[in-house]
């Protein structure tokens, strides 16, 4: 696999699973298997159903939950560490990709196999995951 989208977590269940579902719809339409890794810091909301329910579905997601809440680094390094993928992208759990970004970001590692980072640009959203 040569993509892991790896997303940690904290008490952050209205985000993430906007954010998964975005996701899950851009991984569907690539002709290349691409999974993710959320790695959960202890949450105390429904992250834990609203995920599990996602991968039930069949949501190409690995689910892993801290048993007590590590700090934000610990979590994303266990996230990195817990992903398949030959590339990793480091992925916030309140953040979304433009539509059609997954397939931009494979065709790129694939036509320059020498890359050991890629920096995507950005846009601030309101709370509300809309354009300010």
């Amino acid at each position: 696999m040569k993509l892991t989208v790896a997303i940690p977590t904290f008490n952050r269940d209205s985000f993430i699973i906007e954010n998964l579902n975005h996701l899950i719809e851009q991984i569907a339409a690539l002709d290349e298997p691409v999974d993710i890794v959320v790695s959960d810091n202890a949450s105390t909301d429904n992250t834990e159903e609203l995920v599990k329910a996602l991968i039930v579905g069949g949501a190409p997601i690995a689910y892993f939950r801290n048993l007590t809440n590590l700090g934000m680094d610990e979590n994303a390094d266990l996230a990195i560490r817990r992903s398949r993928g030959e590339y990793v992208l480091l992925f916030g759990d309140d953040d979304m990709l433009e539509p059609g970004a997954l397939a931009t970001i494979l065709r790129c590692l694939t036509e320059h196999s020498d890359l050991g980072l890629i920096y995507a640009n950005f846009r601030i959203l309101t709370l509300r995951l809309n354009t300010r």
